[in-house]
């Protein structure tokens, strides 16, 4: 299936020569060398200059073409580590199917978890977190309604007590915050940034959940915000208090696919691993169409 090549330079006039892979640039400088330059020579016997000058430029050009196609295709350190060409095929145009190629080309892992545990809480990528606190919740029949993803891949949510339809005016009584991997021990500063959010939602109550651990500011400061702050071994012990048919259904939706690879905040594609001078990060593998990034855990 043909190829398009997603690139952040638009080569206008000169896309049907930008475009030659270096095999076919090569082939044609070759051609034109011939045809301009050394069958003049032969039959008129004498030297044909416009023609031959022209032939000439012309194949020297396609010849560095060639070279510079060849250096792309073979070290993909010409293009930078940090803004690589990306190459999709025609039938993944969408950010859905072209997730399904790439989870279907990724190896998959022999066996899942098959109880929770810290461990697994630590692995699961940001969004796929975010889906379990919604989940937790909901079965506790609660409705969440997105407010808003952070640049660092956390989420936020209001909720609201009970389903809710779309004209639904019930103002939300509290905020979740959801937060995977990241920092290990979180500080006031982020508790702060929610009690702010707060009172920009109109609630007076929220919940932290995701995150390792909490130092003693944060947990001073929480208090008297009124945040309940829910740690991993917190959040795991509330989970092992659920029905069992309540709990292997968050489980089933935590390990489901790629549970491990985090999601673009953005379009919502598995991301890629990148290097640039700083270290390494997550990438959109949609770049240029989306350049989000999110950092990555050392």
């Amino acid at each position: 299936m043909p190829a398009t090549r997603l690139h952040p330079a638009d080569p206008g006039p000169l896309a049907p020569l930008w475009g030659l892979s270096w095999q076919a640039a090569a082939w044609r400088a070759c051609g034109v060398f011939l045809l301009g330059y050394v069958l003049p020579r032969l039959y008129a016997g004498h030297a044909v200059a416009g023609v031959q000058w022209l032939a000439t430029i012309l194949s020297f050009g396609l010849a560095a073409l060639a070279v510079f196609r060849y250096q792309q295709a073979y070290d993909p350190a010409q293009a930078g580590d940090e803004e690589p060409v990306v190459l999709l095929s025609d039938a993944a145009a969408s950010p859905s199917t072209l997730d399904a190629v790439v989870s279907a080309a990724a190896p998959q892992s022999a066996s899942k978890p098959r109880k929770w545990t810290v461990e697994l809480l630590h692995v699961l990528e940001w969004r796929r977190m975010a889906d379990v606190c919604l989940a937790f919740y909901r079965e506790r029949g609660l409705t969440g309604e997105l407010a808003g993803v952070g640049a660092d891949g956390s989420m936020e949510v209001r909720l609201y007590q009970g389903a809710r339809t779309p004209d639904d005016e019930q103002a939300p009584f509290a905020l979740l915050h959801c937060k995977a991997r990241g920092e290990q021990e979180v500080g006031t500063e982020a508790i702060e940034a929610l009690q702010r959010r707060m009172v920009e939602s109109g609630v007076s109550r929220a919940f932290f959940m995701g995150a390792w651990s909490f130092d003693e500011a944060a947990q001073r400061a929480a208090k008297s915000m009124q945040i309940t702050l829910i740690d991993d071994r917190m959040f795991l012990s509330m989970i092992n208090r659920l029905p069992h048919d309540e709990s292997q259904r968050l489980l089933n939706l935590a390990v489901e696919g790629d549970y491990t690879t985090p999601s673009c905040p953005t379009c919502g594609l598995k991301m890629i691993s990148r290097q640039n001078e700083q270290g390494r990060y997550w990438g959109c593998r949609a770049f240029p169409r989306c350049k989000a990034t999110l950092g990555m855990q050392s």
